[in-house]
This record gives C-alpha cells, structure tokens and sequence, in this order.
C-alpha cells in the first residue's frame, strides 16, 4: 500500500471505544496505513496516546479559527462535523498524503478497501448514496422524506484524492457549512450533508460508489441481504466492505439502529450475528467508562449544563459572536442560559413575567436598560 494514503475519523473522547473499534478493522486489512482521529475536546488525562492504534491529533493543531466560537455555536455531533472538510484539508498538507479516506467511528471494517483507493486514480471524490432502491411502504421508518431532508449521499464515508479539484471541493464544503452545520431543522443543512447533493453538478470527478458492499446501514438495509459464510461477510452475495452502525446502542444489541422502527427481514437475520460482534467489540474498548465521561464543551467554565437553545441564539447572532469572543465565561450567555432553563421548567410562569417585562419596555427609556433579555 502506497505510504501516502491514510484513513481519519473524528470523535469526543466519550466516543473513544468506537474510534478504537475502526482503527483496529482498518489496521487488520491495512496495517500500514496511517490512522487519524481527530479529538473535538480534551483527551490528554482519558488514555495514553502512544498505547492507541492511531494517531490523536487535537483541534488546536489543525489550525482553525475562530475554535471558542465553533465550540460554543455547535453540540457534539455538529461540530465533529463542521470541522470535517478542514480537517481533511490539514492532512493533505500535513503528511503530504496523495489519497485518504475519511470513515465515520461508528463503522466497523470487514474487507480490505484498496478497491476505494485504486478508484481514485480516476476521480476526484467518491461518495455513498443512502439509497438504491425505494423503500417498502410499510409505514415504517426511515423512508423517502427522511432521506431528502437528510441528504442524498451518507457522509460518513468520504474518500479523496489530493487534486486541485478535490481540494477545490473541500473548501466550498467548509465555506458552505461553517454557520449553518445544523441538525435542528433552523437550516436545510442536515449538518453538513445535505449541501453535498449538489457536488456532483459543481465538481468534476465527483463517482457515486454504488456497490452493495459499502456503507451498508439501517438507510439501505432493506435492500440488502447480509450473510455469512467460510468467515467473511457478504451483502448480496458481494463481499461486504464495512458497516456503518448508526445510532446503534450496544445495550440493546437486538435493534439495528434508534432511528430505523422497520424490522429486520428473514433474510437478514444473519445481520444479528454481526451486531452482537460489533458490541462485544465495543465493550473489549471500553465502552462502558468512556460513555460516562462528559463532552469537553458541554458546560460553562461554572459548571452549567449549555442547553441547545443557547448555542443557536449564540450561533445565529454575528453581533453576539463579536461582543463575546469567550462564550464558556461570558456572564452574559450565562444569565440567558438560566433564563431558557427556567422558561422550559416553567412555561406558565415566565410567560407572565415576560409580559411584565415587555410592559416595562415601553416605559423605561432605552438609555436606562442594560440588557435585552429573551
């Protein structure tokens, strides 16, 4: 395998377990191709990093800016996602890499993927799309609208070649979602998926990797038809590359995905064999301490819990964003937080209030107020 090839994800440290479980597939089919996981928030006192089998580089390193205002605009999930494209961006130049693939750590590796690279001699990037065929209408979920307001392509696999258009594509890619990488509905981003459906129509050598054996989810699933035999894994009769489980819970190793309510078919009762690895996997990682410990952005610098609701006034106010630069202590995101704490526990009572403070609004001179409250 050609040395300047590399595989990246992006975790919290509570989702360490999963990065491990990746990097340990990837490292059984292609020991020597580097491995990087990217760390959203403090990982130096969870683990010992030169013990891993990848290498943990931090969002200090990969020199974006703006990193308080991103921590605080975005929860967990979003802003493993925003920084996606830059990160990508920072590897090509960094390690001088000439193909890498990026793979989301909730995906488990059961075919060697030099397939994937050999195609990027000749193409740009290379996508998944959720579907290809129709879902059954059964009433169940997902189905045909969930798709479209998700997006057309699943990005928890993206691979790229170091090209002038490719890199061309990554930067579009960062502009596009770096305010809007939402997954609140306040966009029609779906973080930062839903952009990329129009990727093949801006880029040149944009393939759309069709085959059964990648990216098989609970999105695709019944169109799938997963099997077993002399020790390898199959998706219709192909080999199956890597699985991507999905809001999977390890605890509940019976149900493919939290988000899919269609029950697993006949044919895909083989898959159950599949799901139970992937949590003994898991729990070989240490799933059940990492779980525990706390998103490194989650509170202020006091200790209070940063409701949603918080980070998207902060996120959607350019303003608010200029007159506090440092968000986590700022006294003045802090008093609104406590204000949409108590709002949400006690809706009767701070409709009321609110009123008497729209009342006092028009009386009091707008010299003589000190602030604006929600």
């Amino acid at each position: 395998m050609n040395p300047n090839h590399a595989f990246c994800t992006i975790i919290a440290t509570n989702y360490l377990a999963s990065a491990r479980t990746l990097c340990s597939s990837l490292r059984r089919f292609h020991p020597d191709v580097p491995r990087y996981v990217l760390f959203t928030d403090d990982y130096r006192s969870a683990f010992v990093a030169s013990d891993e089998s990848f290498r943990a580089i931090s969002l200090e390193e990969i020199g974006l800016n703006g990193l308080d205002l991103l921590r605080f605009s975005y929860d967990v999930v979003e802003l493993a996602t925003v920084v996606k494209p830059h990160f990508l961006k920072y590897l090509f130049k960094k390690f001088d890499l000439s193909k890498l693939i990026y793979l989301d750590p909730d995906i488990l590796v059961l075919n060697p993927l030099d397939r994937v690279f050999e195609k990027l001699n000749n193409c740009n990037l290379i996508l998944t799309p959720h579907l290809d065929s129709g879902f059954p209408d059964d009433g169940y979920q997902p189905d045909i609208m969930v798709i479209l307001a998700c997006g057309l392509y699943n990005l928890g696999f993206v691979a790229c070649r170091n090209s002038a258009e490719a890199l061309r594509f990554l930067d579009w890619w960062e502009q596009e979602i770096r305010r809007r990488c939402t997954r609140d509905g306040s966009t029609a981003h779906f973080v930062d998926q839903k952009v990329v459906d129009v990727a093949p129509l801006l880029f040149e050598g944009v393939y759309l990797e069709r085959e059964p054996g990648y990216n098989v989810a609970y999105w695709n699933i019944h169109s799938r038809t997963i099997s077993f035999a002399n020790g390898e894994w199959f998706s219709n009769n192909q080999p199956l590359y890597f699985f991507h489980f999905s809001a999977f819970n390890p605890e509940n190793a019976e149900v493919l995905s939290r988000n899919c309510t269609r029950p697993l078919s006949a044919k895909n009762r083989s898959l159950l064999g599949l799901l139970r690895e992937y949590r003994d996997r898991l729990l070989e990682n240490d799933h059940l301490t990492m779980r525990r410990l706390s998103y490194g952005h989650s509170r202020f610098v006091n200790g209070e819990e940063i409701l949603y609701a918080t980070r998207q006034r902060f996120r959607m106010s350019e303003q608010l964003q200029r007159e506090e630069p440092m968000p986590f202590r700022s006294a003045r995101m802090i008093r609104w937080n406590r204000i949409t704490v108590f709002k949400y526990d006690h809706p009767t009572t701070f409709r009321i209030i609110r009123k008497i403070w729209t009342l006092i609004l028009r009386v009091v001179p707008s010299s003589l107020r000190r602030e604006q409250y929600p």
